[in-house]
């Protein structure tokens, strides 16, 4: 025991510093349910923007798509979003294709028209 202190005057030290742990413990606690709390709220607010974000998409979405279904949800949006997307995919490859066999039929035309002009142009 250090010089000084009696068996009594420990044990008030003890007893002090259990308060005081006691007290801090407190404070760390309702600091945690603090921190908790602005977690939480955080949290909210992100999901309630990104929630938003969605929705405007969706809407956005669906003024792109044809058709004035304008009352539809969202499975409804995708979906009718995924057909059109399908349909115009179909379309280009189908323009394309006519591309092609237009730039063939170019071809033979001009080398016909090439075989019948004179060669001095």
């Amino acid at each position: 025991m250090p010089v000084g202190l009696t068996a009594a005057g420990n044990i008030n030290l003890k007893r002090k510093a259990t308060r005081e742990l006691e007290a801090h413990a407190g404070v760390g606690i309702l600091n945690q349910v603090v921190a908790t709390q602005r977690r939480k709220e955080s949290h909210n607010a992100t999901e309630q923007k990104r929630r938003q974000r969605i929705n405007e998409k969706m809407k956005e979405l669906q003024l792109l798509l044809p058709g004035p279904d304008a009352n539809a949800d969202k499975a409804t949006v995708l979906n009718a979003a995924i057909d059109h997307i399908k349909r115009l995919t179909a379309e280009t490859e189908q323009l394309a294709a006519k591309k092609q066999d237009l730039e063939r039929q170019n071809q033979v035309v001009t080398l016909c028209v090439a075989a019948h002009l004179p060669a001095d142009g």
